[in-house]
């Protein structure tokens, strides 16, 4: 996972993570972005904002919970490096280590640029297998929100990483 490459992307009513895959190409969660809406895309700690469209999108919820994003602002500047390797669990075994990057609301301040929680876990390739979901089991859980909403909000379209492998 390359840091450059996480970003928040934010719709009109929702909020949530992604992953720059190509020069201008960014992975996201379908329930994140509404259907042939303008949304933008912000790295972390940077005040900057920049337009994109939803390129394709698949159905929220579904088994393709899963959007591309085309960043159309010229202002975008392409992060460095190459584009991250796909990858998929070919492996029944328990306990494959994963990680990934996003931007839930949980670490969020008003008076600060988006922050970046970083997380650890294991993936077992067998649960979910049904419904062509994996499983995190993580290292380390966001504490409840004050006021009773999920701490997991705005996470959602964080790419999942086993090893170098994009993998989720």
């Amino acid at each position: 996972m390359h840091r450059q490459r996480v970003v928040a992307v934010e719709g009109a009513r929702t909020r949530g993570s992604g992953y720059v895959i190509g020069s201008r190409l960014v992975l996201t969660s379908a329930h994140v972005v509404p259907d042939a809406a303008e949304t933008e895309v912000l790295r972390p700690g940077d005040g900057a904002r920049y337009r994109a469209s939803v390129a394709w999108r698949g159905t929220p919820g579904g088994r393709d919970d899963a959007a591309l994003l085309s960043v159309t602002d010229p202002a975008w500047v392409p992060p460095d490096g190459a584009a991250p390797a796909w990858g998929r669990l070919v492996t029944d075994r328990p306990g494959t280590p994963c990680e990934f990057a996003g931007m839930p609301e949980i670490i969020q301040r008003s008076d600060r640029p988006r922050e970046v929680w970083q997380a650890t876990g294991t993936l077992n390739p067998l649960t979910g297998r049904v419904d062509n979901r994996h499983v995190v089991n993580l290292r380390e859980v966001p504490a409840p929100t004050p006021d009773g909403t999920s701490p997991w909000s705005g996470l959602s379209g964080a790419a999942v990483f086993s090893g170098d492998l994009l993998t989720g």
